[in-house]
């Protein structure tokens, strides 16, 4: 039996980068609201309110890519098994390269938050 690409290993090759820009857009959006209402001055215990918020959504928006990316490493383990042909083996693998590195990307991008001035 050969396994066949699904359109879900397509869609998922782009899937980890369109989260990131999804992630990218929300949390600059939040800063700049932050910064208009002053959210950068309501102390929420040791943080503010637009850091705690910023970090809040800056771990959920990793923790969601790094599920996609462990999803797609299991459909590459499971399709070893079912000898798949060599485009759906390139198409799983390149889905999970991507997913990865967007998850690492999405890690990186929210480092500012943790030490950075949020408004200038």
């Amino acid at each position: 039996m050969t396994l066949a690409i699904r359109p879900a290993f397509l869609l998922v090759i782009a899937l980890g980068y369109t989260l990131w820009g999804g992630a990218l857009v929300v949390l600059y959006g939040v800063l700049s609201l932050g910064c208009v209402f002053g959210w950068e001055e309501v102390m929420l215990g040791p943080l503010t309110l637009q850091r705690g918020l910023l970090l809040l959504l800056w771990l959920l928006s990793v923790l969601v890519i790094a599920l996609l990316s462990w999803q797609t490493c299991a459909w590459l383990q499971a399709a070893r098994a079912g000898r798949p042909t060599p485009l759906a083996r390139f198409t799983l693998w390149l889905a999970a390269a991507c997913s990865i590195a967007a998850a690492g990307a999405t890690l990186f991008m929210g480092l500012p938050i943790l030490g950075a001035s949020a408004c200038i």
